[in-house]
């Protein structure tokens, strides 16, 4: 989904959603929760959580970082806008800091 490429105009003609986007947001809050219900020690836990948030946001900066001269498809900015948003308010719910989630 690259702008320019030959496979834009006819990519753009599906229409996309922030399908992917909200696939991979199920599968890490279902992880989320997976995690919260099988390990009893907090700490552990919230270690866990801090390290993977950072992890990801991190791979995100990294792949826009690689890609600052190439214009993003809007199908890769909504997507990236859901997950991220999404990101941000489940790891909240499960307890990561506020100064941890703002800081990354």
């Amino acid at each position: 989904y690259d702008e320019g490429s030959f496979l834009k105009s006819i990519l753009t003609l599906t229409k996309p959603t922030d399908e992917l986007g909200k696939e991979y947001v199920a599968f890490v809050s279902g992880n989320l929760d997976m995690i919260r219900q099988k390990t009893c020690d907090e700490i552990f836990v919230n270690t866990i959580f801090e390290t993977w948030y950072t992890q990801q946001i991190r791979m995100i900066c990294e792949w826009l970082s690689e890609r600052l001269e190439m214009p993003l498809h809007s199908y890769q900015l909504t997507c990236l806008i859901h997950i991220i948003r999404k990101l941000y308010s489940d790891f909240e719910l499960q307890g990561v800091p506020h100064e941890e989630l703002a800081g990354k």
